[in-house]
């Protein structure tokens, strides 16, 4: 196999993480128009992403952090503001949230 698809099949969670926090952050930016944690959230996925993808232990590990802090407030905001319209939506942040911590305790950030 490839580099490439070595890549993808041992970084899949690490890779889908950051595209479900940059797509969330971007549908939170469209439908809500708030700044802070949506570009932060976008940020963090982005630089999770570059990490993975060229193999840069401290962006990885930068990225993760502020991921799961970003999926962690989001939790927390998505019970206050969307509680009548989408009651599951804190659930679905707390459970990202619990993923990104797997990935943390799994992937190994020491460099070689």
């Amino acid at each position: 196999m490839t580099n490439k698809k070595m890549l993808i099949i041992y970084k899949w969670n690490s890779i889908l993480l950051a595209l479900a926090s940059i797509v969330t952050a971007l549908f939170v930016l469209y439908n809500t128009h708030k700044f802070v944690l949506p570009i932060f959230l976008l940020l963090s996925g982005t630089l999770k992403l570059i990490g993975v993808l060229f193999n840069i232990v401290k962006l990885r590990l930068w990225g993760l952090i502020a991921m799961n802090v970003s999926w962690s407030v989001l939790a927390f905001w998505f019970s206050r503001m969307f509680s009548l319209v989408a009651p599951y939506a804190a659930l679905f942040a707390f459970f990202i949230t619990l993923f990104g911590i797997g990935i943390a305790v799994q992937e190994k950030f020491y460099e070689h």
